[in-house]
């Protein structure tokens, strides 16, 4: 990858009670034609990986992870699908990036593979499996809840593994569009096609052992926002937690919850986040994100353009997401443009980074949301952070770099 920089990442300066860990000088990763990064920290041995996806000659694109050890650089980037060029790149599509109990890296993506003259669509989800630290890659598969449909459109999805190693997935189904709206705007469909047009599907599965395919799989919603990325957590006793965007009556779309005691084989009926009644008439292509400590506490960000409210917004919930407190604003409200938020929880804390977008350039922020106690980690956009043991890292996008920061926590933070 010409231009790639990859320097050691710094010994860094313990946070102090009271306020955020210091956070080490910025890492470059990818130095151009490279986006939506995410990251993942294997909480054993600290080691980290970041994802991401590249720009080829061509202009096509591919996911590729590099990671590193606690005190080392950056090794080399290894390129993860196996079908070199076919992956998706949307804001609300990134790579996802995740370390399993047993220290197996997963990565997933959507693919987008449908030929000009298909009936269906061919978009789909894409999963492959390291067990060698992200050194090599199982060739791909495609997750689908349900094979007897020939129309794949998974996509806006998201991924999260359990403390006994299982992993799941949460993805939008919008088969019943591509297949319906979308083929006719492209001369591929008639007028009178069998299917909901307006119906988009939230799916939460289990993958099975090797995540090759869905061992289990539960459809939550039918009137999913057809364009917002999908959020999933997993509480430290199982219990897997769905956050999405749901079309109410009236178009009015705001945040629904829902959690799974039985491995995503059922779930509890939608729990309204906060009563926002954000009224738009088309889709804000804007995620949430969620979280679970270890005391076991639900805790929800996202963003709302309701006049009056318009922002980044945080709450908690105490009782499995059944029911959230007063939500707290990240950001004081105003012109805010839809902005990413990204949660990541190590022992009883929940870290945040957000972008600021309320003047240029964006900034990027972290902190403990919900306090007011944060720091400018950077300009640029699409934040993201994971935590386990004693790490904490930030990624995000800066001029088709990718940057990181890391941050070593003591036992109080």
């Amino acid at each position: 990858m010409r231009g790639t920089s990859f320097l050691v990442l710094a010994a860094l300066g313990l946070g102090g009670c009271g306020r955020e860990p210091d956070l080490g000088p910025p890492v470059t990763i990818a130095a151009r034609d490279a986006a939506n990064p995410t990251v993942a920290v294997d909480g054993r041995s600290g080691r980290v990986y970041v994802s991401w996806v590249q720009m080829a000659p061509d202009s096509s694109w591919d996911v590729f992870l590099a990671a590193a050890d606690s005190g080392a650089e950056f090794g080399p980037p290894v390129r993860v699908n196996d079908r070199p060029g076919e992956v998706m790149v949307a804001r609300e599509n990134p790579p996802q990036v995740l370390v399993g109990a047993d220290g197996v890296v997963y990565v997933g993506w959507v693919s987008a593979r449908t030929a000009d003259d298909a009936p269906h669509a061919d978009v789909s989800l894409r999963l492959a499996r390291s067990t060698d630290g992200g050194g090599t890659f199982s060739p791909a598969a495609s997750l689908d809840a349900d094979p007897a449909v020939p129309s794949l459109a998974n996509m806006y999805f998201d991924l999260a593994t359990a403390p006994g190693g299982a992993v799941y997935a949460s993805w939008l189904d919008l088969h019943y569009y591509t297949d319906s709206v979308a083929a006719r705007a492209l001369g591929r469909g008639s007028e009178s096609i069998p299917v909901p047009e307006h119906r988009v599907d939230l799916v939460v599965a289990r993958t099975t052992d090797d995540g090759a395919g869905v061992a289990a799989a539960a459809v939550l919603d039918t009137s999913s926002c057809i364009c917002c990325r999908t959020a999933l957590a997993v509480a430290p006793d199982g219990a897997v937690h769905a956050l999405w965007r749901h079309v109410f009556p009236g178009d009015v779309r705001d945040f629904q919850a829902a959690r799974s005691a039985d491995g995503a084989v059922s779930f509890t009926p939608p729990a309204r986040v906060h009563e926002d009644g954000w009224v738009l008439r088309g889709c804000p292509d804007i995620g949430p994100d969620i979280a679970v400590d270890a005391r076991g506490a639900v805790h929800a960000a996202w963003y709302t353009g309701v006049p009056g409210r318009v922002g980044l917004w945080y709450a908690t919930s105490a009782d499995g997401g059944q029911t959230f407190d007063a939500p707290v604003a990240l950001l004081p409200t105003g012109h805010v443009s839809p902005s990413q938020v990204k949660l990541a929880a190590a022992g009883g804390t929940v870290w945040g980074a957000w972008e600021d977008r309320r003047r240029p350039p964006t900034r990027v922020i972290f902190g403990r949301p919900g306090t007011g106690s944060t720091t400018q980690v950077g300009t640029g956009e699409f934040p993201g952070i994971a935590a386990a043991g004693r790490v904490v890292v930030v990624t995000w996008m800066e001029a088709g770099a990718v940057r990181a920061r890391r941050a070593h926590l003591r036992a109080a933070d």
